[in-house]
């Protein structure tokens, strides 16, 4: 297994790198599965539903970041001035979308799986509203890539081979089972 690439601390959770694991394991820590969240499209797509990029540049996207209602209060970070930008030079810039009014989406199609990164709008909007204005007729699943708060249909989660967390065993913080850590914050 291998962990979230860095370090997180917050109400005696931490997020660890593999090469800290064992340090944070004599510390008291122990490992918590994460998970990987996916929707069968079939239930989202719509006639007309287009994947066409819009041109934001870094400033506008950090502006609309600023402004938004996280899409989920699983587990969100708001403050992600540092790893956006990074995101946004290695190919981010070329999958932002608009399909609703106000809302603005970060996401691609990658073989036959609909990515979905990050919702980001000024106000609360319904996921399963914005996945069904835009998943395209060709994707067989939906990959959301943040845990949702919202009731959608189909939900099912996998095991995630590729991450996990770190919790303190006396922690009196409650880590809420089958989460996804949002790639969008993860460096």
């Amino acid at each position: 297994n291998s962990y979230i690439p860095f370090c997180f601390h917050e109400d005696g959770q931490v997020l660890a790198n593999e090469d800290a694991m064992s340090l944070y394991q004599r510390a008291g820590f122990e490992t918590v599965p994460a998970v990987r969240c996916f929707l069968p499209a079939e239930a989202y797509i719509k006639e007309g539903n287009q994947l066409l990029s819009m041109k934001k540049t870094l400033e506008e996207l950090m502006a609309l970041k600023k402004a938004s209602v996280p899409v989920t209060d699983r587990l969100w970070s708001k403050e992600d001035r540092h790893i956006l930008p990074f995101y946004y030079v290695h190919g981010f810039q070329d999958v932002i979308l608009e399909p609703i009014e106000n809302v603005t989406i970060l996401a691609e199609m990658e073989g036959d799986t609909f990515h979905l990164y990050d919702v980001l709008s000024p106000h609360k909007v319904s996921l399963a509203e914005v996945l069904r204005s835009i998943v395209p007729r060709n994707a067989l699943r939906v990959e959301l890539h943040f845990t949702p708060n919202e009731a959608l249909s189909g939900l099912y989660r996998e095991p995630d081979p590729d991450g996990g967390f770190m919790v303190h065993k006396s922690s009196k913080a409650a880590m809420p089972n089958n989460l996804t850590y949002p790639t969008i914050i993860t460096a």
